[in-house]
């Protein structure tokens, strides 16, 4: 921790200093936003793909005496999309397969039959229909937990309600000539689409999602399917579980704003008043350190001097309000000192609690979590800092396994 506090005190230092003056000065100093404000992405930015299966229900006048279990059937549902902000999004999806439904009149195209030729019914007489179908649909999405919550990446869970329009296509599964007459052979219709899909992230790149989908039939699809089908107030229910997978460049960059202060002489003189108490504090700390034989975290051997540590909780790999401080203190001071540096961030796990696949993975996430900070919210660039792991270890530094859950910031060049 003293390490820690001599890094803190030196980056202050470089930024008063760097502001002295005898006479008055204009200045730039940059503001972090708050975390409602971020940047729009770019086109190739935030693309994702979903695949997700499950069941579906028809829902209408025509079946209202089936019993539910009865109207079940498959269905998938497949989309690609793009998050225009944090909380805005669009998507194309298609779902289908075939739906199941009930008629009086066994004429009708979309009656299904057994293998004997007989249309097959329910145990209140309707004939049983079944009609392969497909939808497309363009969606927007609104995710409420960025919206309300403010921007967070590694968030867990987002409910995000969409709402959209495209249209629905169905065909018959079978043609008996014995009883069809002549419906037609498809229907298509525009239709409404809303839901509310449930998201959890699993990693950076990977969620979980769950999806109650509802497509609204339009009333002229009962004139085209035949009466079986729809009629006004029909609908498609679908619940989906899936998998979405999020394309890189990935995350959101928060906005920044530039306020320009004006300082006085005599503020300039208090300010260097307050230099100097930070420079006499920071000499006796150096003093102190330089009289101890293990300053340093002692890693694979070797003393290092790291440029910034970020502790996690155990189990955890979210960075917490505390963390980020330090890391916007390590961003600023890079700026300060010309932003020429190369970084490389290093995860680490406590090897005394969780198996060793757990500890690689946490490792992992940290290291990546501190990066994701660095680059989108504090502006680093990319190609100043590599990433890399070393899942559990011992005991690091004070003989305390707390600090070895961490990811550490050192100079590389």
């Amino acid at each position: 921790m003293r390490v820690l506090f001599t890094l803190i005190l030196l980056g202050a230092s470089f930024i008063f200093a760097s502001a002295q003056s005898t006479e008055v000065v204009e200045s730039e100093t940059v503001v972090v936003p708050n975390k409602y404000s971020v940047e729009l992405s770019s086109f190739k930015e935030n693309w994702f793909v979903s695949v997700g299966g499950g069941v579906s229900a028809y829902l209408g006048e025509a079946n209202k005496t089936v019993g539910f279990g009865q109207k079940l059937s498959p269905a998938v549902n497949l989309a690609v999309g793009k998050w225009i902000t944090n909380s805005i999004g669009v998507r194309a999806q298609y779902n289908g397969i075939f739906t199941k439904s009930a008629t009086n009149d066994p004429t009708k195209g979309f009656v299904d039959f057994d293998d004997n030729g007989d249309p097959k019914t329910y145990d209140n007489g309707l004939f049983k229909t079944k009609a392969p179908y497909f939808g497309l649909f363009g969606e927007l999405m609104v995710d409420l937990n960025n919206l309300i919550g403010g921007y967070k990446p590694g968030r867990v869970w987002s409910a995000v309600p969409y709402a959209g329009l495209g249209l629905v296509h169905s065909w018959p599964l079978n043609r008996n000539e014995n009883y069809f007459t002549g419906a037609t052979d498809g229907a298509t219709t525009f239709a409404g689409s809303v839901g509310l899909l449930n998201k959890f992230s699993v990693c950076e790149a990977l969620d979980i999602f769950v999806d109650l989908h509802d497509v609204i039939l339009n009333d002229s699809f009962k004139k085209d399917r035949t009466e079986q089908m729809a009629s006004t107030g029909d609908n498609l229910l679908t619940l989906a579980l899936g998998l979405t997978y999020k394309f890189k460049p990935r995350g959101f960059r928060q906005s920044t704003m530039t306020e320009r202060v004006i300082s006085t002489a005599a503020e300039q003189a208090e300010l260097q008043k307050e230099v100097d108490d930070l420079l006499a504090q920071q000499k006796a700390i150096e003093d102190e350190l330089a009289a101890l034989d293990n300053s340093g975290l002692v890693i694979d051997g070797k003393n290092v001097v790291p440029a910034c540590i970020v502790v996690f909780n155990i189990n955890e790999t979210v960075i917490d309000e505390e963390s980020e401080f330090k890391l916007k203190f390590f961003a600023a001071s890079d700026k300060a000192s010309g932003a020429t540096k190369k970084y490389l961030i290093t995860g680490y796990a406590d090897a005394s609690t969780g198996t060793a696949t757990v500890n690689e993975r946490l490792s992992s996430e940290r290291a990546t979590s501190v990066y994701n900070y660095l680059v989108g919210v504090c502006g680093i660039e990319e190609d100043r800092i590599s990433v890399d792991h070393k899942g559990g270890v011992e005991n690091m530094y004070y003989d305390d396994p707390r600090l070895s859950r961490a990811a550490i910031i050192t100079v590389v060049e």
